[in-house]
Formats: structure tokens, C-alpha cells, sequence
């Protein structure tokens, strides 16, 4: 996952000009610099949902940050009132796996028990991730680890890596498999499995959104499929948005991006009922 197709350069946007709010180095942990966020919101909004980004890179790339993002996508979701927590995280390179996963856990932690200091609503947090960043929203979603502490409510997901042993069929993804759990990824299959999003359906029966291009060459399509249909398999509510001729990289057609801003308006903004997660969101596939 080393190789991206970028459509198109992704606008920036200058939070502090569309009158937000925007910390660019909140810590999170304290035992790698690399655990920090950058945090975007919109000010006198009390009890906001929350958005955690995470970017991507192959669990590896350090030329990728937390301001590798859908800037504008976020700036319209932090004007709407939703808190925004763009993460950084140790690459494999610093600690292998589940490190990268732990601390994305870390993050939805710390933003719950500084609830107060941020004016966000600790029950209503969602995830969203791509590529490698998806894996590790998938991963925090399913609560991988049940720990009670680290439970969302909701995920988007970007062409996800759900299962490592299908990503490992081409030889250089196995390499970067390997980088990420520490050891011969081939020699260690029960690791791979227990290391893979697919592993964990039906964990937490939360909303999922996925989008995946059906030409992507690094992480197969097929595996948002499968991974969609076992979700839906065990009454999760899952959608799978299909995007014709995309390879791996950020979509081109604002579509895309408003699918994801009514996913998280519908399950996350609304007003919830016994702290209930709405399920009203829905999509036709095509």
C-alpha cells in the first residue's frame, strides 16, 4: 500500500479563516511523539460529536500525517458541529502491531475523558480511515480488544485491508504485512488472522460505511465485499458504495464525500433515544 493513485491534489482549507478552531498538536500518550492529534471544531457547541481521522501509508509511511486529509469534508462536518481528531500513530517501524491499533484506542480514551475540556459527547464517536487508516478504524470499531473503554459508534472505511491474508497474495504487500506485525507474516498465519478486521465481525454491532473502487490494484476489492457481507450476516448494519474505474488513492466525485457527511450526520448527529445509535441511514447499491 505504498503506491497511491491521486486523482486530484485535495484542496486545502484555512480552519481558522472558515472560523474554526484548530489545535495542531494535542497529545495523546505519552510514549512515542508520533501519539499526538490535530484537533478542528467549531466553538460555543456543547455536547458535539466527534469525528476520529486516520490516514493511511501502509502502516509505514512517515511521509503521511494527520494533514493528509479530506480538509474540506472535515471543515463542513466541524461547521455542522461535529469535533474533529485527526491522528497521527506509531508507524511499524516504531512498534509492531497492535501498537498502531492501541493507540488509535488511546485517542478515542483520551477524548472521552476530556469530554468537559472539548464540550464533545463521549457516546457518540465515530471513526474514519483509509487504506492502512482503515484497517486500524476497522479494527478500533470492532474493539479488537474489548476494551470497554475504546467503543465507537460508528465507521467509515476506505478501501480497507479487512483481510491481511488475501492483502498478502501479492508478494510486496506480504513484506509490508510482515513490517507490520514484526515477524514472517507467512510463517505466522494465526497472527495475520488475529491481526485482520474480518476476524472480529460481529464483535459490535455498530454502523458501517464502505467505499472501495472496484479497480483498486492494491487492496482487492473483494475484500469490501466479503467483509460488508459478514458484517450484514450478524444483523450489523453495513453499506458498501462501490465507486466504477477507482483505483487506490482519495475518490474523485464529491458524491463520495457527501455519502460520508449524511452517514455521520445520520448516525451520529442525531438526537439518539436511550443512547441508541440510529440506523437510518440508507444507500441503494448499484
Amino acid at each position: 500500500m505504498s503506491e497511491y493513485n491521486f486523482l486530484y491534489d485535495l484542496p486545502r482549507v484555512d480552519f481558522n479563516q472558515r472560523g474554526l478552531h484548530y489545535l495542531p498538536r494535542i497529545q495523546y500518550g505519552r510514549e512515542h511523539p508520533r501519539q499526538f492529534m490535530e484537533c478542528i471544531f467549531k466553538d460555543g457547541i456543547k455536547g458535539k460529536p466527534v469525528l476520529v481521522w486516520i490516514h493511511g501509508g501502509g502502516w509505514q509511511d512517515d511521509n503521511l500525517t494527520p494533514s493528509y486529509r479530506p480538509e474540506e469534508t472535515l471543515a463542513e462536518l466541524a461547521e455542522s458541529g461535529f469535533f474533529i481528531a485527526c491522528i497521527e500513530y506509531r508507524l511499524a517501524q516504531h512498534a509492531s502491531f497492535p501498537a498502531c491499533i492501541t493507540d488509535c484506542q488511546k485517542a478515542v480514551i483520551y477524548l472521552k475523558k476530556h469530554s468537559t475540556d472539548f464540550e464533545i459527547d463521549p457516546d457518540r464517536i465515530g471513526v474514519w480511515g483509509e487504506s492502512a487508516g482503515a484497517h486500524i478504524a476497522a479494527m478500533t470499531a470492532l474493539n479488537f480488544n474489548k476494551d470497554p473503554e475504546a467503543e465507537v459508534q460508528a465507521a467509515v472505511l476506505w478501501y480497507c485491508p479487512s483481510d491481511l491474508k488475501i492483502q498478502m497474495e501479492r508478494k510486496e504487500e506480504k513484506d509490508i504485512v510482515s513490517s507490520l506485525l514484526g515477524c514472517d507474516a507467512k510463517k505466522n498465519p494465526e497472527l495475520v488472522e488475529k491481526a485482520s478486521p474480518i476476524t472480529y465481525v460481529g464483535n459490535r454491532k455498530i454502523p458501517f460505511l464502505l467505499i472501495h473502487g472496484d479497480a483498486d490494484q492494491l487492496v482487492a476489492y473483494e475484500q469490501s465485499v466479503k467483509f460488508s457481507e459478514m458484517l450484514c450476516h450478524t444483523g450489523t448494519k453495513a453499506t458498501l458504495i462501490t465507486v466504477p474505474g477507482q483505483g487506490h488513492g482519495f475518490f474523485q466525485g464529491q458524491e463520495y464525500y457527501e455519502d460520508v457527511i449524511n452517514f455521520l450526520k445520520t448516525t451520529l448527529q442525531e438526537t439518539l433515544k436511550n443512547s441508541e445509535v440510529s440506523l437510518q441511514y440508507e444507500k441503494t447499491m448499484d
